[in-house]
């Protein structure tokens, strides 16, 4: 059952409840520092050179290891042994070949590697998805081009829809969270644009950051600077279950995993199974943090069923796909991040998330 927001304010958090935070999530660290292990972690650019560097997690709490990276530049690239050799919290920026974006990929303790922010793959009915790079057994279109808004002509109207949105500044940047615990945003937005201040910023006049830690040198606070923001933050695409799983999810039979999505091929969307593992691996931190450092489950919301009305941005969840089906043709399984829970519920197919591809290992 989601939480909901007593009230939907219109400030950011203040300062002093970051703070106040802040202690609570040293307090529990310390407590686990015990079984947390020394990790790799990289400072990376698209050269993907080792770099060694400090893995700041939370407050004070401090992992020190050599920097490691993935030896892949292209997520397509990666291959089964490159994943499974790599030490936990191992981080490159990676580049999905389709279309040239880069993400952050990170190495965890349930022995998967994960992308750290959400996908923002455009899908277009002039140019298919293929086996050759993407995560289908054969071409795939979907039945719109991504909108940039939410109108009554382009809201989700159908559940077995493959409709995807992607809300753009004026300049064409993305969208990108505050940081962690952002102010709740108004309901029923037809686009990011009246969020900003409250629970996004528009990355115009920013550069992308290449720094990993770049939300832990800012202060664990904002998810910018004058001059720069963390990827990690970045809004991405919010898509239909039937299209994060290329028409595939829809027709599939309850408790069945969706055959096919729109990640990079040798990547896919996380079943339950994989969202319940990663949790019981993660748990030491995981009860702590979702939405900061190393996890970044920005909490940017979702588009409601069947409506034109983008809810629960900085609501303190984040929305993002997995492939398993609850129920035929209604109900489907996703993440269900929150500050203090980590969950894989149950939830309309027509409800519009995010994507988050776990690699699964090249083809035999």
């Amino acid at each position: 059952m989601h939480r909901k927001a007593d009230t939907y304010s219109l400030k950011l958090t203040t300062k002093q409840a970051r703070l106040a935070k802040e202690q609570k999530w040293r307090a529990r660290i310390i407590a686990t520092m015990g079984i947390l292990t020394f990790i790799g972690i990289i400072l990376c650019g698209y050269g993907h050179a080792a770099v060694s560097t400090d893995l700041l997690i939370s407050g004070d709490a401090t992992i020190s290891a050599p920097g490691a990276s993935f030896t892949s530049q292209y997520m397509q690239d990666m291959t089964a042994t490159e994943c499974a050799d790599a030490a936990p919290y191992t981080t490159s920026k990676m580049i999905d070949k389709r279309d040239g974006k880069s993400y952050w990929v990170t190495k965890f303790n349930d022995g998967r590697c994960w992308m750290t922010q959400n996908l923002a793959l455009e899908l277009s009915r002039s140019n298919p998805l293929t086996p050759e790079l993407s995560d289908v057994s054969s071409n795939w279109i979907p039945e719109a081009d991504t909108y940039d808004s939410i109108t009554t002509a382009t809201r989700p109207a159908k559940i077995n829809g493959t409709r995807s949105w992607y809300f753009k500044d004026e300049t064409g940047g993305p969208y990108v969270s505050v940081g962690v615990n952002p102010g709740a945003c108004a309901p029923k937005q037809s686009s990011l644009e009246g969020c900003v201040d409250v629970s996004v910023i528009k990355a115009a006049g920013r550069k992308p950051s290449d720094d990993p830690n770049f939300w832990n040198k800012n202060g664990q606070d904002l998810a910018y600077n004058d001059t720069e923001y963390d990827t990690h933050f970045e809004a991405g695409v919010y898509y239909q279950f039937n299209a994060a799983t290329a028409g595939t999810g829809y027709a599939m039979a309850s408790n069945q995993d969706a055959p096919s999505s729109i990640c990079p091929k040798n990547w896919g969307l996380p079943s339950k199974d994989d969202t319940l593992n990663f949790s019981a691996a993660e748990s030491s931190l995981i009860l702590t943090v979702t939405d900061g450092a190393p996890y970044y489950f920005a909490q940017l919301g979702k588009i409601y069923s069947g409506t034109n009305q983008l809810w629960q941005v900085g609501n303190g969840i984040s929305y993002h796909w997995t492939k398993t089906i609850q129920s035929k043709g209604n109900q489907v399984y996703y993440i269900d991040g929150q500050p203090d829970r980590w969950l894989a519920s149950a939830g309309g197919m027509l409800v519009v998330n995010n994507v988050r591809c776990v690699f699964y290992g090249e083809e035999e």
